[in-house]
């Protein structure tokens, strides 16, 4: 399972039912479920507590994420932004979600935890996400 962005962000920001799902996930890794993530989202991730003003976070949010039982961080392929550009055409994508995509298939990725629908509909790609 692929971890996005949006899932660690609701985690920590947001006190009620989507931040409480989020955390639901991730507490599934805590406990076994194994999962990946990206730099990309990590960078993402850190956009989003500079944006609503919460960098004091930043540097426990980012060890946290490293420190995460059962959750590995990788670095996109060289080629992940050739391969994006085809898949924003096929699948009317944003660069960063392609980017996304183009990571799991690389690493043979088929469920990504996330809040965006624009991975459903997506062949071979199932989405988990909060109610």
């Amino acid at each position: 399972m692929f971890i996005d962005a949006n899932i660690f962000a609701y985690a920590i920001l947001d006190q009620k039912e989507k931040g409480e799902a989020c955390r639901d996930i991730l507490d599934l890794v805590v406990h076994g479920q194994t999962a990946t993530t990206s730099c990309l989202v990590i960078d993402e991730v850190m956009w989003s507590l500079v944006r609503n003003q919460k960098t004091i976070l930043l540097e426990s949010t980012i060890k946290n994420i490293y420190e995460m039982s059962n959750l590995e961080v990788v670095s996109p392929p060289s080629n992940a932004p050739l391969v994006a550009v085809q898949l924003m055409k096929q699948h009317d994508l944003k660069p960063r979600d392609a980017m996304h995509l183009a990571t799991m298939q690389h690493y043979g990725i088929d469920t990504i935890a996330s809040d965006d629908a624009d991975f459903d509909g997506i062949k071979g790609i199932k989405r988990i996400g909060p109610k």
